[in-house]
């Protein structure tokens, strides 16, 4: 009689011994991200205590004076658009890092007081003089 051999048993192990670059160790990683924390709630709060100057300033103008200056951040956040569209998303960021100072407060300012004039029902809101 014919022993019934049957199976195919072929040892398919697949070694996968990817090599390890761990031995940076973890803690580095961690630091960094943590570092990174640190830094963005840092330039959190630098960018609301600019965007309270901004938008005080701009409540202190002169009506004149602060129309100018809105003029001004329209233009340059009307060029600046017309920029950003031309660009692949990668070199964005790059673009906007890559402004003047000046330039970007502008932006900002614009951004800011249109926020301001949606929340106060489309009026420029007035400073209130504490006295």
């Amino acid at each position: 009689g014919g022993g019934g051999g049957g199976g195919d048993t072929h040892n398919n192990t697949i070694t996968t011994a990817a090599p390890r670059t761990e031995s940076m160790g973890h803690t580095d990683n961690d630091s960094t991200t943590h570092q990174q924390q640190q830094q963005m709630m840092q330039m959190a709060k630098q960018t609301a205590a600019l965007e309270q100057t901004l938008l005080a300033q701009l409540l202190q103008m002169d009506p004149v004076d602060r129309d100018v200056q809105l003029q001004q951040a329209k233009k340059v956040q009307h060029e600046f658009f017309q920029q950003l569209a031309i660009l692949p998303p990668d070199e964005r960021v790059q673009c906007l890092t890559g402004l003047p100072k000046e330039k970007q407060q502008l932006l900002l300012l614009h951004k800011l007081w249109h926020a301001l004039l949606e929340r106060n029902g489309g009026k420029a809101p007035t400073m209130q003089q504490n006295e």
